[in-house]
């Protein structure tokens, strides 16, 4: 049992957004004081993507925590931030660790920082537009997307992610090849599953621009099927729609490690 529900942890640092925190001080509070497993690695999940600073020091707390699932998110969320500081205290785990799973864990997210740490920008990665092509209504849709492509944009490898007015500035001192994100959410429905229970699925595409040429490279699409709930409240399927975008992003951006390589080029 303890190793299915450290993989059901694992699974989720590579496939979607939580459901449970909308924000990162309501997850700091969830990872901390929750009494449910799930609320507090949804959370850990949540806290890593977030790529905020102020996250760091409760996922480092959560690494102690009773239970191996929320520890190995902890851990994976400690990866995604990003932040090499968090070496040591992996480190200072993964000797006292007992279960090998999450011992494992541990060891792939110190090897993940050590790898960002020295690692140098490769190019700029600027989001751009971001739309909504289906009737399925999400609340701000644009702004989601944008954040969610930003957050999963984050763990290229090479990839820097830059503000509007970074970009210029960046592009002409650092001489780092920029390009530009553009995406539209193509395909987001529901699925009905067993026992009533209902999951979305969604459908995302991106083009690949270089600046300041404004040159199509590549484009590349992404799916993503949400977890199946019974919860039928507005906050909670608009949750499920935001959990497969969410997903489908991470698809699409996981292929366009050629695109990007193809798009640095002049």
């Amino acid at each position: 049992m303890r190793r299915l529900l450290v993989a059901v942890a694992l699974a989720l640092a590579t496939t979607a957004s939580p459901a449970f925190a909308r924000d990162t001080a309501t997850a700091k509070k969830d990872l901390a004081r929750a009494s449910d497993f799930r609320v507090r690695v949804s959370a850990a999940l949540y806290l890593g993507r977030s790529k905020e600073e102020s996250a760091r020091p409760a996922l480092e707390s959560a690494l102690h925590d009773a239970h191996p699932s929320v520890r190995a998110a902890a851990a994976a969320g400690l990866a995604a931030n990003g932040d090499a500081s968090s070496i040591p205290a992996l480190e200072q785990v993964v000797t006292s660790e007992s279960i090998p799973d999450v011992k494992a864990q541990f060891r792939a997210s110190i090897s993940s920082l050590q790898s960002t740490s020295s690692s140098s920008p490769k190019y700029m990665v600027q989001v751009g537009a971001m739309r909504n092509n289906t009737v399925t209504p999400v609340a701000d849709a644009a702004g989601t997307m944008k954040t969610m492509t930003q957050n999963a944009a984050n763990s290229l490898p090479g990839a820097v992610v830059v503000s509007d007015k970074a970009v210029l500035k960046a592009a002409g001192q650092d001489k780092v090849p920029l390009i530009v994100l553009d995406g539209a959410i193509v395909q987001l429905g529901a699925v009905q599953g067993s026992g009533g229970a209902r999951s979305y699925t969604a459908k995302v595409d991106f083009t690949v621009r270089r600046m300041p040429e404004n040159a199509l490279k590549a484009s590349v699409s992404g799916s993503a099927t949400s977890m199946a709930s019974k919860d039928f409240s507005a906050r909670g399927q608009q949750a499920l729609r935001e959990q497969a975008i969410a997903g489908a992003i991470e698809s699409a951006l996981r292929q366009v490690g050629p695109g990007l390589a193809q798009a640095t080029n002049p």
